[in-house]
């Protein structure tokens, strides 16, 4: 089920990549990854997405292996997006991120805590059809620890950003 789904988020997030690449181009160049846009890299990156996607509802009906290869394959991608996000957040760039198409929405908490969601599934997901029965009781346990210490994580992370910025500030204000 949670293949599945975000198997369909990709279709639709690959989608829009491939139908209108210039937006995304523009937000490949913000995270960094390129120096200036390449819609040649945008396009790729949506049919990469429609790819995965395809095969996240493929590989159920087929057969487990290539479940784990589509589940890994897509927590990895997932997991590269919350990486570039939080990056950028970091160092305080707002750009949009044009994750869904042409969303001109600077990226948020709610961007990182959106895209963090999808890669806890997907990792979730991963791990669980290499470490129990589809549909068990410990597959579904697996899925909520994993999923809370990702969110865990995040969390700290934001937490520890501003802890160390509320500390530089103290340190001006007494030595000044």
């Amino acid at each position: 089920m949670g293949l599945a789904s975000i198997g369909l988020i990709l279709l639709w997030s690959g989608s829009t990549k491939v139908k209108d690449p210039s937006g995304t181009a523009e937000a490949i160049a913000s995270f960094g990854v390129l120096a200036s846009p390449s819609k040649l890299l945008a396009y790729l990156l949506g049919v990469t997405e429609l790819s995965i996607g395809a095969g996240d509802l493929g590989s159920i009906a087929i057969s487990p292996l290539v479940e784990r290869v589509f589940a890994s394959a897509t927590a990895v991608l997932f997991a590269s997006f919350v990486v570039l996000i939080s990056r950028s957040l970091a160092k305080g760039e707002r750009f949009p991120c044009h994750c869904f198409g042409a969303d001109e929405r600077p990226l948020s908490r709610l961007t990182l805590l959106r895209t963090a969601l999808l890669a806890s599934i997907a990792v979730s997901v991963a791990l669980g059809s290499f470490t129990a029965p589809s549909g068990s009781a410990r597959e579904h346990i697996l899925e909520f620890v994993i999923a809370g210490s990702l969110l865990g994580v995040i969390s700290m992370t934001l937490v520890t950003k501003r802890l160390l910025h509320f500390d530089s500030h103290l340190r001006q204000i007494g030595g000044a």
